[in-house]
């Protein structure tokens, strides 16, 4: 019961969250709709306003490494376990270490993304 009530207060906080900054942005707006319709020069753009965005490059190398490292820290650790088993008493079947390669191309499609945006951007 009381997990539920935490996750909906997360839900509504994050929901509140939302609502706020897209009514901030609604209200910049507006603010240079009517500056355009007086003929007044358009304000400059708030920096809370356009500056909020999620810094994209970082985000990417962040998820692209923990993905990597994530990936290959799950091959070593199952190889450690599988190891200390018996072929016939072990509780993880055989190749099992290999869902790390899953993770770690998850990784490498980030850093790839990376390097392909940041190259663009020049």
């Amino acid at each position: 019961m009381e997990v539920a009530i935490v996750t909906i207060a997360v839900i509504a906080f994050v929901a509140f969250r939302l609502w706020l900054v897209h009514a901030r942005r609604l209200m910049a707006h507006r603010e240079r709709l009517a500056a355009l319709e007086k003929g007044v020069p358009v304000p400059p753009s708030d920096d809370k306003v356009d500056g909020d965005r999620w810094p994209v490059q970082r985000l990417l190398l962040l998820s692209g490494l923990t993905w990597v490292a994530v990936g290959a820290a799950g091959i070593l650790a199952v190889n450690a376990v599988i190891s200390g088993f018996d072929n016939q008493t072990s509780p993880i079947p055989d190749g099992a270490q290999w869902f790390g390669l899953v993770l770690i191309g998850i990784g490498v499609a980030h850093l790839i993304v990376y390097v392909v945006d940041r190259r663009s951007a020049r």
